[in-house]
């Protein structure tokens, strides 16, 4: 799967898209960018690369079976939507109690809470997106 530069960079492609949510989401609930919240970034990003390696590596075994960058794209979609989803909610479903705690030792907690939650909700639709559009323009000729 990662014999050349292409796959690796689309992987990384959905780093960006998680920033986009989590720096929304500090930004509507008033939080700062605060060490806590970097850490929360750092989680981000392992759980968004997860999710974008699955993606890409399952298209990438549809294509060995012989199927055109459309038919494995639309597949591996497929087949790959539900543990992706899944582990959005779960990491999405166990953040809320922290970001909605409101005593006075917490507040580092929920930027970190707020922060994974913004970026997994934008990271989760957009990789299911952009990932696929940008790995069919890559690989449009192929």
């Amino acid at each position: 799967m990662m014999r050349s530069i292409r796959n690796p960079l689309l992987i990384m492609l959905s780093i960006p898209l998680a920033f986009i949510g989590s720096m929304l989401a500090l930004v509507i609930t008033g939080y700062t960018l605060g060490v806590s919240a970097l850490m929360g970034l750092l989680m981000l990003v392992g759980i968004v690369l997860t999710n974008a390696i699955v993606l890409v590596s399952m298209v990438e075994q549809q294509r060995k079976r012989g199927l055109s960058v459309k038919d494995a794209l639309i597949e591996g979609g497929k087949i790959r939507l539900r543990p992706i989803v899944m582990t959005a909610l779960t990491t999405i479903l166990a953040m809320i109690p922290m970001a909605l705690s409101v005593s006075s030792g917490t507040v580092l907690s929920a930027e970190l809470a707020v922060v994974v939650i913004g970026g997994m909700v934008s990271s989760t639709f957009l990789t299911l997106f952009v990932i696929p559009a940008v790995y069919s323009m890559v690989y449009r000729g192929k």
